[in-house]
This record gives C-alpha cells, sequence and structure tokens, in this order.
C-alpha cells in the first residue's frame, strides 16, 4: 500500500469491517476524535496527521507506525492481543510485568513519573472511547 490513506482504509475494513471512508470518519468521531469527510478527503490529498494515525490505531488495534509510514506489521503482539480480547484489558505475564518494573527502575524519577502520566492518560483515553463505543452500540 502506498500511502498512508490506503493504510488507513485497509485497517478498518481489515480489523473494524469498515467499508467507507465515511465510515471511517463516523467511527473516529464516535470514538471521540472528531473526523469530518473533509478531514478525510485531506488525508487523501496530503497523508493522514500524525494525530489522525494514533487515534486509529488505538481504534482500530493497528500500529501507528504502521499507518503512518508503512513500516513493519500492521498489528504486533500487543496489537492482536488488545484486537482479540476486545475491549478486555490484556493480561500481562509474570515476566513482562518484570521486564516493565525493570525498565521503570532504570530511568530516573522525572522520566518515570512522565511516563506513569502518560499511562494515565491512555487509560483515560481509553475509558473515554469505551463508553463512547457502549453509548453507540448499546453495549
Amino acid at each position: 500500500m502506498s500511502s498512508s490513506y490506503d493504510r488507513l482504509l485497509y485497517a478498518a475494513r481489515e480489523l473494524r469491517k469498515l467499508k467507507s471512508p465515511a465510515d471511517v470518519a463516523r467511527a473516529l468521531t464516535e470514538a471521540g476524535y472528531n473526523t469530518s469527510d473533509q478531514t478525510m478527503t485531506n488525508w487523501q490529498a496530503r497523508g493522514v496527521s500524525a494525530r489522525g494515525c494514533l487515534a486509529a490505531a488505538r481504534l482500530f488495534g493497528c500500529r501507528a507506525q504502521w499507518l503512518e509510514i508503512g513500516e513493519g506489521k500492521m498489528q504486533d503482539w500487543t496489537s492482536q492481543s488488545a484486537a482479540k480480547q476486545g475491549d478486555a484489558a490484556y493480561e500481562f505475564t509474570t515476566e513482562e510485568i518484570t521486564e516493565v518494573i525493570g525498565i521503570m527502575r532504570q530511568l530516573d524519577k522525572p522520566l518515570q513519573q512522565q511516563l506513569l502520566g502518560q499511562a494515565k492518560m491512555l487509560l483515560h483515553e481509553q475509558g473515554l472511547v469505551a463508553r463512547n463505543y457502549q453509548k453507540r452500540t448499546g453495549a
């Protein structure tokens, strides 16, 4: 696939069964990422914005880097696990927890606090996306 826009539509079709650019815009908007038809037209002409790639990656369960530049696989183990489990939280293995703690211990205090803050922000965004999805689907 040659463009980020093409990859966006492919991921939406393959991972969420969305059929048209209008469906993609609607899904992103309902998830809290205001995406108009004009935004989709701009993305088709100029490429999907970095913010758009991040939003779509979170919503569709693919990698933002793949959406933006086409590098690597569409999904990695974390996005595949999330996609298989739907909205359920990923259960880390003991080894993964140990690795995360080890990495955190290697960082200085300001970076630890920054990383923790970003994780909390992502958790908050995930909750907003889940609530918007529940409102839309009645699930």
